[in-house]
C-alpha cells in the first residue's frame, strides 16, 4: 500500500473510529431495548411450542382413556376375543389416530396384544426391540397404581422418541379393579416436527440431550437447559434460537428443542443506526478531503514518484536500476540508500538462485511427506509425495486447505496435537494421527513437527514430515485382538464368555454386527451354531434344524474361505450346495463372509460375519484377515473346551467319591490317607480328621489276624484288586467286608489308589437264605400274570415265561440266547430307545416305563415295562423285564381326554358353529372320522338340519323331514345306533324301510348314533366310509355309542347358551335388538365414533296408527304391522347398521360413518319400501310411520340422551306436519 493510501487510510480510520464510536455508545443506549424485546418474542414462542407438544401428549392420553376405559377393552384383557382385535385394532384405527404403537397388558405384566405402525407406508411393522426395558415389571407404563393414574410424555428409543400415554384398564365408568394397562404411542419424528412446525408457523428442530455429535449451538444449550427451562441465543444476524429442555417420563432430560426466529426487530434497529451513521459520515468525508488535499501536494506526490520508479526495477527484476532523485531532503536520503542496496541485492541473487535449485530437487524428491501451514492450520506448502499420499493429483489442490477441517479425520484431533506440540516446547517426534484422504477414507500417519518463527520470532505456524504407517497400526491392532482373545482363553471365564470376548474383539477390525461361530457336532452330524448374533433372526431360527444346507456347513464341509452375495447364493441353492430353509433372512443386499477354523488341519467348524445392507462391505482383504486370525480363535475354542471337559470331569469325579454308596478311601503311592468319603464315616465311625496322613495299614481298621494281610496286600498291590475279608471299625465291631481298589493314574504315572468297602455282612447271611428261594423264584417266573424274559448282564435271552409267549408269539426255543434288543420285539424305531434303556439299568438297576413293542406278527401294541437287576453275590448277574399289555387302558385314557375336551369345549365362550369341528376333531383321534356329520331336530319344523357335515363324496345336506325314510331318520325315530354295510342298506330299501341313503358304494359302511339328552333325542351323529370293507369294530360302535352322550349334553348345554343369550338381546316379536342391549350398543359405538373420529346418523321411528290397526282388527294384526316395520327397516340396512325396539311402537335406528347428508337418501328410500309394503301386504290399513333424525360428531360431541332426545323431537315434528295435512 503506498503511503499515499495509507495516509488516505489513516483519516479514515479516524473518522470510522469516530462512527464506530458513535455507532457502540447509540447501540448500548436503545438498540439493548431492541435486544430485549426480540429475546422476549423468542422466550415467548419456544413457550409456544412447549405448550403445543404438551397439548398433543394431553391428546393422546385423551385419545388412550377412550379406548383403556371401555367395557369391550375391559373383557379384552381377560379373554383375548379375537373379534375384539379384528373390530377395532384395524390399520384405519392407527392412521385415524396417528399411532405408531398399541399395547395392552394384563395384570400379570403380560402383553395380551401388541401392533406397531408404519404410518408413512400404512403396513404393521415390529414393535421396537428397546420398548421393552420401559415394559419392565415395575415400569411406570405397566402398573397403574390407581383407577386415576395416568403416565404421558416421552421416551427415548433407537428410532426416534416417541410420545407415549399409559392408561388402566377399567370399565366404561371408569371403575375397577384394574386390569391391566393401554400403551399408546406416536413417534416423534420428522412428519411429527413437520406437523408441531405447521401449527407454530415456526421452525422447529430436536437433538438428543449431550449428544456428542450435535451442532455447537445446542452443545451450549446442553450446558445451560439444567439449570434454565427455556434459552435463547443468536444463530446469525438474521436468525436468533430459542431452547427448551424436554424431559421423559422418568424426568430425565432427553432431547433439546429449537426453534429458530428470524430477527426482524434486530433488522429494523440496524437500519435506523445505519441511517444516523451516514449523516455523521457525510460530514467527515468533506474534512477528510481536505486534509488530504494539503498531504497529497506537500508529501505524498515525491514519494509516488520514488513509488514509480520502485514499480520498474519491481516488473522488469532489474537489480542494475539506479533511482534518479536528487535533493538534500529525507526522500532524497532514502532513494541514495535504495540505490546501494540494490547492488547489494544484485551480487546476492546469484547465490540465491543457485540454493533454491538444490532445496528445490530434495524438497520434490524426498520419500517422506513434508507440509507447512500457518498459524490459522492452512495449508502453505506440501510437496508432491504428500499429495499423492492424500489422494491428490498436485500440492495445489491441497494449498490453501484447512488442516483440521480437510486433512484431519477427526478435526477435534488437531486441537489435541496442537496442544501436545505446545507441552514439549514446540516439537514432537513419532506422533500418531488419523488424516482424510480425498476420498474421505482414513489414513494413520506419524509425524515429526515443529513450530517455524517469523523475523519477530513469533510462531509463524507448524511444519513437519508424516509418514504413513497405516499397514503397520492395523497389523497391530490385529496382534492385540489376538492377544487379547488368548488372554481371555487363558483366563478362568466360560465358553460363552469367551465368544462374545472374540465377537467384542473382531468388531474392533472387522464389521461384526452380525457374528455366527459355528461348530461341527460330528457326533450328531449336525452343525450347532454355538454363538449366534444377527439383526434379522434370533437363535431359534439355527434350532429349527441340523443345518447341514447352511452356509457355515458348506464352509465347514470344503475347508475354504466363502464370499458371497445373494446372487451366489441363490445359485449355491439352485446347485443343491445349501437347502433354502437353513439359510435364515436373506436380502437383496445380503454379503455373507465365513473362514473355516481348523485344529492341525481338521476343520472343527465356521467363523462368519454377514451384512444385510451392504453389499460391498467385505472384500479379499477382509478375506485373509479372518483367515489369519481363525487358527488363533480355533485353539482358543478348543482350549477353552478341553478345559471345561477337565471341570465336568474333576466335578463328576468329586460327586461320584463323595456320593458313592461305597465307603471309600483314596491314599497315595505310600498308603497314607488323602481322603475319605461320608460313607466311609458312616461304616467305620472314623471322620477325615482322624485319618488325613495316616497309614490306612498300621491296623486301625484290621483285626489283629489280619494285620498281615493288609500289610501283604498293601506291598503286592500295582493294579486293580478285589476281594473278600474282614475289618474292623472303630468301635472295635468286626464286619465282613467286600475290598476293592483301583489305581488313580494322572498324565501315565501312579499317583495312588482308591479302595472301597462294601458291608457284606447281611449279603453273607442273605446268601443261604437266597439259595432257597430260588426255587420260589422259579415258581414265580412261570406262574406270573405277566410276561416275563430273563436276560443276562450282554442282554442274551436266557429264559421266558408262558405269557412272554403268549403276549409275544416266541417260544423260548426261538429266541434262547439272542440279544433281546437286536430287534425281535422292537419297532425299527425304538432299537434305539432299547439300548438306552439296558444303559440306563446298568447305571440305575430298576425301571419303570412305556413304549411300543413289536409281537412276532409284526403288529405293534403299547406297553408297560419293568426292568429289575438279577444281583448275586452283590453282582449283577442279568435282568428281569416284565411287559404288560395296555392297549385296552391307553384306549380309555384317550376316550377320557376326548370327553374332557369336548366338555371343556363347551364351557368356553365360543359359538355353537365353533363347537362341532372339535367335536369331529376330538373324536378322530379315537376313531375313523373321515366322512363325518351331526344333525338335530328341529321339533316346531319336525325337521332334521344338518349344522356341521364333511364327506368326502356328498355335498347335499339339506333339512330333511323326521317323516322320511333316511338312515338318520331312522336312528332318530329308533332311538338306537345302527352299523350298515352295502348289503344291509339295500335290504332295507328293498323292505321299504328306507328310501334316501345318500351316496353308497360297494365298499360302504355307515354308522349312526342317536343325540340324546335325558333320553330326549335331541339329533344324531353318523361316521362312515366309503372305501374300507369293515372299518370299525365293535369296540368302535360301543365307543362311539358311549360319547354320543356326552356329545350331546355338551350341544344341547350350548344351544341353551345361545337361546338365552338371544332372549337377553334380542326383541322377541321383531327380532329386533331390544332396548337394553341396544343402549349399550350404541354406547359402543359412539365411543368407536370418538376413537375413529367418524360421525353417527340417529333415526327415531315411531308407527302412526297402531292404536287405530289394534282397536279395529285386533292386537295380533298390530303386531304383525310391527314385524313388517322392523322387516321393512331391516331391508334398507347395511350389516353394520342397528336396529333397536325403544318399546311400544318406537324404533331407533343407528347408521354408522352417517351424517346429516344420508337424510335425504334415507327417507326416499323409507318411502319406497314402505309404498311398496302397502301395495303388497293387501290389508284394509296402510302402515304409516313418522321419522326424526339427530346426529353424533366427535368434533362436538353430546351425551347419549339429548341424541335421543334431539330425534324424539324431529320425529313428533314430523308426526305434526303429517297431521296438519290431514
Amino acid at each position: 500500500m503506498t503511503i499515499r493510501n495509507k495516509t488516505l487510510v489513516i483519516i479514515v480510520i479516524i473518522f470510522i473510529m469516530l462512527i464506530v464510536g458513535l455507532y457502540f455508545i447509540l447501540g448500548s443506549v436503545f438498540q439493548q431495548g431492541f435486544i430485549r424485546i426480540e429475546d422476549k418474542e423468542a422466550h415467548d414462542n419456544v413457550k409456544q411450542v412447549v405448550n403445543i407438544l404438551s397439548r398433543e401428549i394431553d391428546i393422546l392420553d385423551i385419545f388412550n382413556r377412550d379406548w383403556s376405559s371401555w367395557d369391550d377393552t375391559y373383557t379384552f384383557i381377560e379373554d383375548s376375543n379375537e373379534e375384539y382385535i379384528k373390530s377395532n385394532l384395524l390399520n384405519s384405527t392407527f392412521i385415524g389416530g396417528r399411532l405408531n404403537l398399541i399395547i395392552f397388558i394384563n395384570s400379570s405384566n403380560q402383553i395380551v396384544f401388541g401392533k406397531a405402525f408404519d404410518l408413512e407406508e400404512e403396513r404393521e411393522i415390529a414393535i421396537p426391540v428397546d420398548l421393552q426395558k420401559h415394559l419392565l415389571s415395575e415400569s411406570l407404563l405397566t402398573k397403574p397404581t390407581d383407577v386415576d393414574n395416568s403416565v404421558k410424555g416421552i421416551i427415548l428409543l433407537s428410532k426416534s422418541p416417541m410420545l407415549i400415554s399409559s392408561r388402566p384398564i377399567l370399565t366404561s365408568e371408569d371403575g375397577g379393579p384394574i386390569r391391566g394397562a393401554l400403551i399408546m404411542g406416536r413417534y416423534f419424528d420428522s412428519t411429527e416436527i413437520e406437523r408441531l412446525s405447521q401449527i407454530s408457523n415456526l421452525s422447529i428442530e430436536i437433538q438428543k440431550f449431550n449428544d456428542p455429535q450435535a451442532p455447537l449451538d445446542f452443545k451450549k444449550a446442553f450446558s445451560i437447559l439444567p439449570e434454565e427451562p427455556i434459552f435463547n441465543q443468536t444463530l446469525t444476524d438474521e436468525l436468533i434460537a430459542g431452547y427448551a429442555l424436554i424431559r421423559d417420563i422418568y424426568g430425565k432430560p432427553i432431547l433439546v428443542l429449537r426453534i429458530d426466529i428470524p430477527r426482524e426487530i434486530y433488522r429494523q434497529s440496524l437500519i435506523s443506526r445505519r441511517y444516523l451513521i451516514f449523516s455523521i459520515l457525510v460530514i467527515a468525508l468533506i474534512f477528510s478531503l481536505l486534509i488530504f488535499f494539503l498531504l497529497q501536494r506537500l508529501v505524498l506526490f515525491p514519494m509516488a514518484q520514488m513509488n514509480k520508479y520502485l514499480d520498474i526495477v519491481t516488473s522488469t527484476k532489474d537489480l542494475s536500476f539506479r533511482i534518479p532523485l536528487k535533493g538534500k531532503d529525507e526522500i532524497a536520503k532514502l532513494s541514495d540508500t535504495i540505490n546501494l542496496m540494490l547492488e547489494k541485492l544484485e551480487a546476492s541473487r546469484k547465490e540465491l538462485w543457485d540454493s533454491r535449485e538444490l532445496y528445490k530437487n530434495l524438497f520434490n524428491n524426498m520419500p517422506g511427506a513434508f507440509y507447512r501451514a500457518n498459524k490459522e492450520g492452512n495449508v502453505l506448502v506440501i510437496n508432491p509425495p504428500g499429495a499423492k499420499l492424500l489422494g491428490f493429483d498436485s500440492p495445489e489442490e491441497i494449498s490453501g486447505k484447512n488442516i483440521a477441517q480437510d486433512l484431519y479425520y477427526n478435526p477435534e484431533n488437531r486441537k489435541r496435537f496442537l496442544e501436545e506440540l505446545k507441552k514439549r516446547k514446540g516439537s514432537v517426534k513419532n506422533y500418531e494421527v488419523i488424516l482424510k484422504k480425498r476420498d474421505d477414507t482414513p489414513i494413520i500417519v506419524s509425524t515429526s513437527s515443529h513450530y517455524y518463527y517469523d523475523k519477530e520470532g513469533n510462531i509463524a505456524g507448524v511444519e513437519g514430515i508424516f509418514v504413513d504407517i497405516s499397514e503397520r497400526v492395523e497389523h497391530e491392532k490385529i496382534q492385540q485382538v489376538l492377544y487379547n482373545i488368548s488372554k481371555t482363553a487363558n483366563s478362568p471365564v466360560s465358553l460363552n464368555q469367551l465368544y462374545r470376548s472374540i465377537h467384542q474383539e473382531l468388531g474392533t477390525i472387522i464389521n461384526a454386527n452380525n457374528f455366527h461361530l459355528a461348530l461341527l457336532n460330528q457326533d450328531e452330524n449336525r452343525i450347532d451354531y454355538d454363538y449366534f448374533v444377527d439383526e434379522k433372526d434370533d437363535h431359534s431360527v439355527v434350532l429349527k434344524n441340523d443345518n447341514t444346507g447352511s452356509l457355515s456347513a458348506y464352509v465347514t464341509k470344503t475347508g475354504q474361505p466363502l464370499l458371497v452375495n445373494r446372487v451366489q447364493i441363490d445359485k449355491m441353492i439352485e446347485k443343491g450346495e445349501l437347502i433354502q430353509s437353513h439359510l435364515g433372512t436373506l436380502t437383496e443386499n445380503t454379503l455373507w463372509l465365513g473362514v473355516p477354523l481348523k485344529i492341525e488341519g481338521k476343520v472343527i467348524g465356521t467363523m462368519a460375519v454377514l451384512t444385510y445392507t451392504n453389499p460391498h462391505l467385505y472384500s479379499e482383504k477382509d478375506i485373509k484377515l479372518m483367515e489369519f486370525t481363525s487358527y488363533q480363535i480355533a485353539t482358543a475354542i478348543k482350549r477353552k473346551q478341553d478345559e471345561e471337559a477337565l471341570y465336568r470331569s474333576e466335578q463328576e469325579f468329586a460327586s461320584l467319591f463323595n456320593h458313592s454308596p461305597e465307603a471309600l478311601v483314596y491314599e497315595d503311592v505310600k498308603s497314607n490317607i488323602i481322603n475319605i468319603n461320608p460313607r466311609f464315616t458312616e461304616l467305620f465311625g472314623y471322620t477325615l480328621k482322624e485319618l488325613k496322613g495316616k497309614n490306612l495299614d498300621e491296623g486301625m481298621i484290621h483285626p489283629e489276624d489280619k494285620k498281615e494281610e493288609g500289610l501283604r496286600l498293601a506291598q503286592n498291590l500295582t493294579g486293580f484288586s478285589d476281594y473278600e475279608t474282614v475289618r474292623k471299625k472303630k468301635n472295635g465291631t468286626l464286619i465282613q467286608v467286600s475290598i476293592s481298589t483301583s489305581p488313580v493314574m494322572i498324565d501315565n504315572k501312579l499317583r495312588g489308589f482308591i479302595t472301597s468297602y462294601k458291608d457284606i455282612t447281611e449279603r453273607k447271611k442273605t446268601e443261604e437264605t437266597l439259595k432257597k428261594s430260588e426255587q420260589e423264584f422259579a415258581s414265580l417266573f412261570r406262574n406270573s400274570p405277566e410276561a416275563l424274559i430273563y436276560v443276562n448282564d450282554k442282554s442274551s435271552v436266557l429264559d421266558i415265561n408262558a405269557q412272554f409267549t403268549e403276549l409275544f408269539g416266541f417260544t423260548l426255543e426261538e429266541i434262547k440266547g439272542r440279544n433281546i434288543n437286536d430287534g425281535m420285539i422292537h419297532p425299527s424305531d425304538k432299537i434305539k430307545e432299547a439300548k438306552n434303556l439296558y444303559q440306563k439299568s446298568l447305571s440305575h438297576g430298576y425301571y419303570h416305563y412305556e413304549s411300543i413293542r413289536k409281537k412276532k406278527d409284526g403288529s405293534l401294541f403299547p406297553v408297560i415295562i419293568s426292568c429289575s437287576p438279577v444281583i448275586i453275590e452283590d453282582k449283577p448277574k442279568g435282568r428281569i423285564i416284565s411287559y404288560r399289555d395296555i392297549t385296552e387302558i391307553k384306549k380309555d385314557e384317550k376316550l377320557q381326554q376326548v370327553l374332557y375336551s369336548i366338555s371343556k369345549a363347551a364351557n368356553l365362550s365360543i359359538s355353537l358353529d365353533q363347537l362341532y369341528p372339535i367335536i369331529h376333531q376330538e373324536l378322530g383321534t379315537i376313531i375313523d372320522t373321515s366322512n363325518f356329520y351331526i344333525a338335530l331336530i328341529n321339533q316346531e319344523e319336525s325337521k332334521l338340519y344338518f349344522p356341521y357335515h364333511f364327506d368326502e363324496l356328498e355335498d347335499d345336506f339339506k333339512p330333511q323331514s323326521l317323516e322320511e325314510k333316511c338312515l338318520t331318520c331312522y336312528v332318530v325315530k329308533n332311538k338306537r345306533s345302527m352299523l350298515l354295510n352295502y348289503e344291509k342298506i339295500k335290504k332295507l330299501q328293498e323292505n321299504g324301510e328306507l328310501l334316501d341313503a345318500g351316496v353308497i358304494t360297494k365298499d360302504i359302511f355307515w354308522f349312526g348314533v342317536p343325540l340324546m339328552v335325558e333320553n330326549k333325542v335331541i339329533g344324531a351323529m353318523a361316521i362312515q366310509s366309503y372305501r374300507s370293507p369293515n372299518p370299525y369294530s365293535q369296540k368302535d360302535t360301543a365307543l362311539l355309542e358311549f360319547v354320543s352322550s356326552q356329545v350331546a349334553t355338551a350341544i344341547e348345554r350350548k344351544r341353551m347358551e345361545e337361546e338365552l343369550k338371544r332372549f337377553a338381546h334380542y326383541d322377541t316379536l321383531t327380532g329386533a335388538y331390544n332396548r337394553g342391549y341396544g343402549l349399550e350398543l350404541l354406547q359402543r359405538q359412539i365411543k368407536m365414533s370418538k376413537r375413529d373420529r367418524s360421525p353417527l346418523l340417529l333415526a327415531y321411528s315411531d308407527l302412526d296408527n297402531l292404536k287405530d290397526i289394534n282397536d279395529r282388527f285386533g292386537h295380533e294384526e298390530g303386531d304383525l304391522a310391527m314385524i313388517k316395520v322392523a322387516k321393512l327397516f331391516k331391508s334398507i340396512l347395511r350389516e353394520v347398521d342397528i336396529i333397536i325396539r325403544m318399546g311400544g311402537d318406537e324404533f331407533l335406528v343407528i347408521f354408522l360413518d352417517s351424517s346429516l347428508r344420508e337424510i335425504p337418501i334415507i327417507r326416499k328410500r323409507l318411502s319406497q319400501e314402505l309404498t311398496r309394503l302397502n301395495q303388497i301386504s293387501k290389508k284394509p290399513y296402510q302402515v304409516e310411520f313418522s321419522t326424526g333424525f339427530s346426529t353424533y360428531d366427535p368434533a362436538t360431541p353430546i351425551a347419549i340422551d339429548e341424541l335421543i332426545r334431539i330425534a324424539d323431537e324431529e320425529m313428533y315434528e314430523d308426526k305434526k306436519s303429517k297431521n296438519k295435512g290431514r
